[in-house]
C-alpha cells in the first residue's frame, strides 16, 4: 500500500484480490475519484450498483455511502479531494462513471509519483476539470441489488459461465423464464443476453489490458473467433480494443 496524505488531498494506492470486498458501506467527507490500473470493480451505492471495467474511472461525491467489490485482482488507486480544491469547478452530486483517457490516466499516475511534488495542485485541478468535462460512461452495467439473483450471478462471472442461459438461471431461481426476465430487466435496465454480452466484452478487456492477444482474450469470454469480439466490442465503445487502450477514449 502507497498512501500520501496533506491538509486537503490524499491518495491510497493498495491491491486486492478477486472477491475481496472494501469495507463494508461507508462514505467519506471528502470526494474520491476511483480508478484500477488493472482489474473489475463493483461499486455498489444507493443510486446503483456499477460494473467499472478496466479504462474506466468512478467519481464519488462526499457523503455518498457505497462500497466495492473486486471482481478480479485489482491495482486501486484512489484520490481523494476536500470541496475547496472543486467547489469553483463543478459541485456534483450523483456518482459518475466515465472514460479515463490517455490523459486523465498520465495524471493520475504522476499523482502516485514523488517526482514534480511542487506541481502536483496544478496536476489536481487539471484532474478535476477534466473529471468534470468528460461525459459520463453510456455502457454503464448494472448488477442488481436483490438476493438471491445477485449471488447467482455473481458465481456466473466468477466461474465465467458465460454459456449459462436464461433458462439455467430461471431454473437455478425456481422460477419461470417469464419471471425471470421480469425481475432482470427491471433489476438492471436490460435483457439477461444484453448483460452478459457487455459483461464478456468487460472481461475481454481486462485481459486485452493485461497482455493478452485478442484472439485469446476473445476465445476467454466466450467468442468463437477474434473478429466476432473485435465487432461487438468497436459497436458498444466506438473503436476496436486496441485503438480504445491506446487512444484517448
Amino acid at each position: 500500500m502507497q498512501n500520501e496524505t496533506s491538509d486537503k488531498w490524499q491518495s491510497i494506492s493498495k491491491d486486492y484480490i478477486a472477491g475481496e470486498i472494501r469495507p463494508p458501506p461507508h462514505k467519506h467527507s471528502r470526494a474520491q475519484l476511483l480508478y484500477a490500473c488493472e482489474g473489475v470493480m463493483l461499486a455498489a451505492t444507493r443510486q446503483g450498483r456499477r460494473i467499472i471495467a478496466p479504462y474506466q474511472a468512478l467519481w464519488i461525491p462526499a457523503g455518498i455511502e457505497h462500497s466495492i467489490t473486486f471482481l478480479s485482482a485489482t491495482k486501486m488507486r484512489s484520490l481523494y479531494f476536500d470541496k475547496s480544491e472543486y467547489k469553483d469547478i463543478f459541485e456534483s452530486k450523483s456518482i459518475k462513471v466515465f472514460a479515463a483517457t490517455a490523459l486523465i490516466r498520465e495524471l493520475i499516475a504522476a499523482l502516485f509519483q514523488h517526482q514534480f511534488p511542487g506541481a502536483k495542485q496544478e496536476m489536481r485541478r487539471l484532474l478535476l476539470l477534466l473529471v468534470q468535462e468528460t461525459k459520463a460512461f453510456n455502457t454503464d452495467v448494472l448488477m442488481p441489488e436483490e438476493e438471491p439473483l445477485r449471488s447467482a450471478l455473481n458465481d456466473l462471472l466468477h466461474h465465467r459461465a458465460w454459456s449459462t442461459s436464461a433458462q439455467e438461471l430461471a431454473n437455478k431461481l425456481n422460477v419461470t423464464p417469464r419471471t425471470f426476465t421480469r425481475h432482470f430487466i427491471r433489476a438492471t435496465g436490460m435483457s439477461f443476453r444484453d448483460w452478459k454480452h457487455r459483461m464478456r466484452l468487460i472481461f475481454a478487456l481486462e485481459k486485452i489490458a493485461n497482455g493478452f492477444p485478442v484472439k485469446s482474450a476473445a476465445i476467454l469470454a466466450g467468442y468463437g473467433d477474434a473478429s466476432a469480439f473485435s465487432i461487438q466490442f468497436k459497436n458498444l465503445y466506438g473503436s476496436c480494443p486496441s485503438h480504445f487502450l491506446k487512444s484517448d477514449n
